[in-house]
């Protein structure tokens, strides 16, 4: 740094005091900048809620796609599905009953096709995965964050804008990357069912996307009016849930339990990501918009997938990495800009 000759003290040749007070004081000012932006993300995630919810979700999704596959030689599809309904039946007994706390028929409609929705997407995937692989059905079931989007701006006027649509396409690219369908990439073993079988496992899959973003877009037209919903929600999914695996289990192999200690705690932890997940989710979408929420939950695939990489023994080759780095990329770059699209909407509200 230069100064002046007059402004040097002639004796010790350093700047005067008045110019390193100033030069603290402007250090003062970039770190008190620093602390009121990093305080002001804090306030902004305390004001939205659902990002909480979302992180929770995404956590317990992860959780349950790790625990499925874990269970699949443990639990038939029909017992996975009744294991999935009856661990939501006790949320019945968090509802009031109160007349004056009643739903009209339009809301009860809403609450039973969410729970009938829900479950189907379950059986649809699970169903899909007999057929064909298990990256064909989660790159059809997951991407759900554009029509998901597309519908919410006509049904409920959420906002859209176009660099939105092109995260959103950006985020899809990823999880094809991250999934690897057989139809785009080579697979290193031949393909065991019929060409027959292998549309019906497709179509089984489209099924499920289609379900989920019925069950999602019930769930964000709920009429949230008490801290009941979220349960009455779960309750319908249970309930639906039990119907439709005893259902399925007239025409299926029949049922066997877990037979050692391992795989009872691994039903039970599928139970309590289940109850937490799907409560995460209702609550996700009671305060934040569904492209929000339907982006930032395909880091649970992200999840599953580094849990593979760690702990599975699966190869990290390049295009898994290629197809993990653009989700994250796209998805926090939607975080990032969601906020600061909200916070200076609230500016210029004030």
């Amino acid at each position: 740094m230069y100064y002046e000759m007059d402004d040097v003290n002639s004796d010790t040749n350093e700047p005067p005091a008045s110019l390193e007070v100033a030069e603290h004081e402007r250090d003062d000012g970039q770190d008190s900048r620093l602390r009121c932006d990093f305080k002001g993300l804090l306030s902004g995630l305390r004001r939205r809620p659902g990002l909480f919810w979302i992180a929770v979700t995404i956590v317990t999704q992860a959780g349950q796609l790790i625990l499925f596959a874990k269970t699949s030689s443990v639990l038939t599809l029909p017992q996975a599905t009744f294991v999935r309904g009856l661990s939501l039946i006790p949320m019945v007994f968090f509802i009031s009953w109160e007349k004056s706390k009643g739903y009209g028929w339009a809301e009860m409609a809403i609450f039973i096709s969410a729970g009938f929705c829900d479950n189907l997407t379950y059986v649809c995937g699970g169903a899909a995965a007999m057929y064909v692989w298990t990256g064909d059905v989660a790159v059809i079931q997951f991407n759900t964050p554009l029509p998901g989007v597309l519908l919410a701006w006509l049904l409920f006027k959420e906002k859209l804008r176009p660099i939105d649509l092109v995260l959103i396409l950006v985020n899809a690219c990823g999880l094809v990357i991250v999934s690897q369908p057989s139809f785009l990439f080579p697979v290193d073993k031949p393909v065991v069912t019929s060409d027959s079988h292998h549309a019906l496992g497709i179509l089984l899959a489209f099924g499920g996307m289609t379900f989920s973003l019925t069950a999602t877009l019930c769930a964000r037209a709920l009429p949230y009016r008490s801290a009941e919903d979220p349960y009455l929600f779960l309750t319908c999914t249970g309930i639906f849930g039990l119907f439709l695996s005893c259902a399925i289990s007239f025409i299926s192999e029949p049922w066997t339990l877990p037979a050692t200690l391992n795989q009872w705690l691994m039903v039970l932890a599928l139970i309590f990501f289940v109850i937490v997940g799907l409560f995460s989710y209702i609550k996700s979408l009671e305060t934040e918009s569904v492209m929000t929420v339907t982006v930032l939950v395909t880091l649970s695939m992200l999840l599953t997938t580094i849990f593979d990489f760690i702990f599975e023994g699966r190869h990290a080759d390049f295009l898994s990495l290629c197809g993990v780095a653009v989700i994250l990329g796209s998805t926090f770059s939607l975080f990032l800009k969601d906020l600061v699209f909200n916070d200076s909407e609230e500016e210029a509200e004030d």
